[in-house]
């Protein structure tokens, strides 16, 4: 009787074990594999998501550039900018200070707080609180074009022009940075507002 009790008891408790096995194995194999697989692609799919948004962010940017032609030299520094989506060659940027140095030795100065810099071209859009110190010439606007292949500056929106001779406000201003030739006008018939200094 007792061996039989034994045996029986023996024998349960195995089954029990099996049972706890089965569960175990089945939970690990199926459950807990499942489970841990989402947590991994969850944590990749945050790293993706954030790196996505960083990847075309660039801090403390210096772009130079040389023109052949002309011998004239080209430096930008932004403290951070952004590539275009669409236009992979250009590169949306903050804070920026840039220097344009010329081959008789002159150099026009340009800051502003943000820019659109084609990296190939080097032409660059400066925007918002745009400042210019270019010989004698200063020049402050909200919008101002530089197209560094031709040597040409434009500027417009509440444009501030001034030299040592006079000061003026108007629409716009095209400065020729080869031979110094500028153009000043309204984009309507009225008159450009001068002051003498």
């Amino acid at each position: 009787k007792y061996w039989i009790m034994n045996h029986k008891t023996l024998t349960q408790i195995s089954l029990l074990f099996l049972v706890f096995f089965l569960v175990g194995f089945f939970y690990f194999k199926y459950f807990y594999e499942e489970n841990k697989n989402q947590k991994v692609k969850n944590i990749e799919n945050k790293i993706k998501s954030s790196s996505s948004t960083d990847d075309n962010i660039v801090r403390e940017i210096l772009y130079e550039k040389l023109d052949n032609k002309t011998g004239n030299k080209y430096s930008i520094i932004a403290d951070y900018g952004q590539f275009d989506d669409k236009e992979k060659k250009i590169i949306l940027m903050s804070n920026v200070t840039a220097k344009m140095t010329f081959k008789n030795g002159t150099v026009a100065n340009l800051k502003s707080n943000k820019a659109r810099y084609d990296t190939i071209s080097g032409n660059t859009n400066f925007m918002d609180n745009v400042t210019v110190n270019y010989l004698i010439h200063q020049i402050n606007s909200d919008y101002m074009n530089v197209f560094f292949d031709k040597s040409l500056l434009e500027a417009y929106g509440d444009l501030v022009y001034r030299n040592l001779e006079y000061n003026l406000v108007a629409d716009k201003v095209e400065l020729n940075l080869i031979n110094n030739d500028t153009k000043i006008f309204m984009f309507d018939n009225s008159s450009v507002i001068v002051t003498n200094n």
